[in-house]
């Protein structure tokens, strides 16, 4: 699987809940195989602007372990954005995946976690950000909502499914949801090219 985590990084989440969320995320790397026939990894950190603090394609493949990414999680910085650029986090990923995703021919699923508590209010749409992201690189696109002021309408605009949507109270509570998030990602399927062979290694 090709992962993008997208965290929401405006001011409007705080400190002290953003460190909840890469709390999460370090539950959620825990669980996973990392490397580079496995789970490659690429974060994405936005506000008003959008940064790519963990790339999977810029590190030498020998020390992109499963620990190193942990204490790369870890090390993110809290942007406290002036505004909430969703649909540019989500243009990035587009670009990212355009040049570093896995071909299909190899059947790797490629999978957007989006983690939000705001509305977006700055940057390019979102909905057509998303319809771009899963059109242009089959990528499937979940959207995790935290808390009770989250935008229903735009969480169905960001994922690519309405199954794909979650909605969790609050950050202490996505901490205890995330093994279920973790098995269901896992479980998305890769886009499959139609009348062309999968390769897999010998």
């Amino acid at each position: 699987m090709d992962l993008f985590i997208v965290l929401d990084s405006s001011g409007s989440i705080g400190a002290t809940n953003f460190e909840q969320v890469k709390s999460a995320l370090v539950d959620l790397v825990s669980q996973l195989q990392i490397g580079p026939k496995k789970v490659q990894v690429w974060v994405i950190n936005y506000g008003s602007v959008v940064e790519t603090p963990i790339a999977f394609h810029n590190m030498p493949m020998a020390v992109f372990t499963k620990e190193r990414l942990i204490q790369q999680i870890r090390g993110i910085r809290y942007m406290n954005g002036a505004c909430t650029a969703t649909g540019d986090a989500l243009q990035e990923v587009r670009r990212i995946c355009d040049k570093s995703c896995r071909s299909h021919r190899e059947g790797i699923s490629r999978v957007a976690l989006v983690f939000t508590s705001g509305n977006s209010n700055c940057g390019a749409p979102v909905g057509s950000e998303s319809s771009n992201l899963l059109f242009l690189t089959k990528a499937s696109v979940f959207a995790v909502g935290i808390g009770s002021g989250v935008n229903t309408a735009e969480l169905n605009a960001i994922a690519t499914d309405k199954k794909y949507v979650i909605h969790v109270n609050n950050y202490l509570d996505l901490i205890g949801t995330m093994n279920n998030i973790t098995i269901y990602t896992c479980g998305i399927p890769p886009f499959i090219i139609p009348n062309v062979k999968v390769e897999t290694s010998a």
